[in-house]
């Protein structure tokens, strides 16, 4: 198993922990209104949200462009690929 999906899965399994620790408080907060309910669910959802962002972020970069065969290119890139079509002409 290489480095990159490691880290997917590790960022999947931590996304997963968040979001049940989410789904334990929020109804929770709904049931006994307090702030501490309010701010343990609130936090857990934004966990949940960035380590599943990153789990994404790692299976598009390292997996699907590379399998795509998709090159990525910076603005700079295309800048210095149109100057050097403006100079050939």
């Amino acid at each position: 198993m290489n480095k990159s999906r490691l880290y997917m899965l590790t960022y999947l399994g931590l996304g997963a922990l968040h979001a049940y620790l989410a789904l334990e408080h929020i109804p929770e907060f709904f049931r006994d209104t307090s702030f501490t309910h309010f701010w343990k669910g609130l936090g857990a959802l934004a966990g949940s949200y960035y380590f599943f962002y990153f789990a994404l972020k790692q299976h598009i970069d390292n997996i699907l462009i590379p399998k795509l065969k998709i090159k990525l290119t910076t603005s700079s890139e295309r800048q210095r690929d149109k100057s050097l079509l403006s100079l050939s002409r």
